[in-house]
């Protein structure tokens, strides 16, 4: 038995997908070697942000592996935000949604993904924008999966939400 077996027609006919969704995963930095360490970095920047964000309006789901949301049927709406700290979150957008949910990819400059400080700073903005979204719709907004991964190119830093209305 081949282990390693791979029908290539099925892989492009997904890849093909994934672009059709606006999203290709060859385009992508995926895997395990460019993710932000998880118990290092991520839970303690999120652990030193959660109490004032949920303050805000956003409530950070536990970290878990799948996030599920209930629902017979979804809309989701993408927004990509820089992480430079001058980037003004239209929290008026995101009410507009009216989302349930939230996940979020945050792709961070590799120097600045060794410090939990550093990688808290750089997303705290962001997140705080979401938040203030909340004060809009009257309820808070629920913050469920995440995945943080590395760059090399400092530009290229970003954090993709996907907002979710069941």
């Amino acid at each position: 038995m081949n282990i390693l077996s791979i029908d290539f027609d099925i892989l492009f006919e997904r890849v093909s997908e994934y672009k059709r969704l606006g999203l290709n995963p060859l385009a992508l930095a995926t895997g395990c070697a460019v993710k932000v360490d998880l118990v290092r970095i991520v839970y303690p920047a999120l652990r030193d942000l959660r109490e004032e964000l949920e303050r805000e309006g956003l409530e950070i789901a536990p970290r878990e592996d799948a996030d599920i949301i209930k629902g017979s049927s979804a809309e989701i709406f993408r927004r990509i935000y820089s992480l430079d700290p001058s980037e003004n979150i239209d929290s008026r957008d995101v009410a507009d949604i009216d989302p349930d949910t939230a996940t979020v990819v945050i792709q961070i400059y590799q120097r600045y993904a060794d410090k939990p400080e550093m990688f808290a700073k750089l997303i705290e903005p962001v997140y705080r924008g979401v938040a203030r979204a909340s004060s809009y719709i009257k309820r808070k907004i629920r913050l469920g999966k995440g995945h943080s991964i590395v760059t090399p190119f400092q530009e290229d830093q970003f954090a993709l939400f996907d907002f979710i209305k069941t």
